[in-house]
């Protein structure tokens, strides 16, 4: 159930309508993913801007945080050199509200329930944060938790496994991080069904704890008994 990556996928949550990093009601409406005008279903061209978007607001709070920290080496305040923040609208990916986008068996919504109620949420992914983590963990041009970038270079045999009605890794995290393991040493498979944190789910937990044990055996890694 796992994404490639924290800052790549905080990357498609993050709200690109929010303008203002101070005040997160000041709000683009064609950017909107919750004005009505403009979906759902959602057309290319706004799914197209609504990325772009995302992306630019990524790397305008980066240049904010290198800046920031910047300051605090030049002047010696240290007090200035990890601060924490706020960073709003951290759920509104467009897949949340339009399942036409990466079908998948997943229902609407999140994992903290209604898209609208979460991306307002004040704990939701990454909400708080500090300097040197954001860079770390949220930052995409930065951070270095990125399994399409790394996995090409592993060694050892990969298994990725996800949940069809997961409505957090969906299906297209689970094929981009099969597709750039290396060939032959790769499996993936799909558990029709299950849920993120398979949440009163225990056959899903059961047969992926199988499907783990058994590709262990395959590839001569378990443990002897």
């Amino acid at each position: 159930m796992a994404h490639p990556g924290r800052a790549s996928t905080y990357t498609e949550w993050l709200d690109p309508a929010i303008v203002d990093e101070h005040d997160p009601t000041r709000r683009d409406a064609s950017l909107d993913l919750f004005n009505p005008e403009n979906g759902p279903p959602f057309s290319a061209d706004f799914l197209d801007c609504y990325r772009a978007a995302q992306l630019a607001r990524t790397r305008r709070i980066t240049a904010w945080v290198r800046d920031r920290l910047n300051y605090a080496a030049k002047t010696g305040r240290r007090e200035y050199a990890d601060l924490p923040f706020v960073v709003h609208g951290t759920c509104a990916d467009p897949r949340f509200v339009d399942l036409s986008i990466d079908p998948s068996d997943r229902e609407a919504g999140t994992l903290w329930g209604e898209t609208i109620v979460a991306n307002n949420l004040p704990a939701t992914l990454g909400h708080f944060t500090s300097m040197r983590s954001w860079l770390s963990q949220w930052s995409f041009d930065d951070s270095q938790c990125n399994a399409v970038r790394h996995l090409p270079s592993v060694t050892v045999s990969v298994l990725v496994v996800y949940g069809t009605a997961d409505s957090a890794a969906l299906p297209h995290h689970a094929r981009e991080s099969y597709d750039a393991a290396p060939t032959g040493r790769r499996k993936l498979v799909a558990l029709a069904g299950a849920t993120h944190y398979f949440a009163g789910q225990p056959g899903h937990l059961e047969h992926a704890a199988d499907e783990i044990v058994s590709w262990l055996a395959d590839e001569h890694l378990a443990a002897a008994s």
